[in-house]
């Protein structure tokens, strides 16, 4: 099955995110308050969404279940750190994680997932 367009706009949504991950540390100026498990879990995140652009790619029902879910996950972490830290960032992070969160649930994209018959 032909993968449908708004795939592709989620995959680079999703490279988009692990690079932000991986220099997350690094972007807001506070790294030199960073540990060593700060710059893991940046990583960690990294990831686990290097890993869902592998699934999207392939197909897998569990890529579009976990997207929607890590997705969601995120959007409360965004949530928190942007009423923590008012910064313009958290905020363009978040509509991007909604963003893929509304196309994972269109038609052509659960169709290619084969979630709806």
């Amino acid at each position: 099955m032909k993968r449908p367009r708004e795939l592709y706009l989620i995959i680079l949504l999703q490279v988009i995110f692990v690079v932000y991950d991986l220099f997350n540390p690094f972007l807001l100026g506070r790294y030199i308050y960073y540990t060593e498990w700060d710059f893991l879990m940046a990583y960690l995140l990294a990831f686990l969404d290097f890993i869902l652009i592998i699934g999207f790619l392939r197909g897998s029902r569990w890529a579009w279940f976990f997207g929607i879910v890590y997705s969601g996950i995120n959007i409360i972490n965004y949530v928190f750190s942007y009423i923590s830290n008012p910064i313009l960032l958290y905020l363009i992070l978040f509509i991007m994680r909604l963003i893929v969160i509304l196309w994972l649930r269109g038609e052509s994209v659960r169709r290619y997932f084969q979630i709806i018959p």
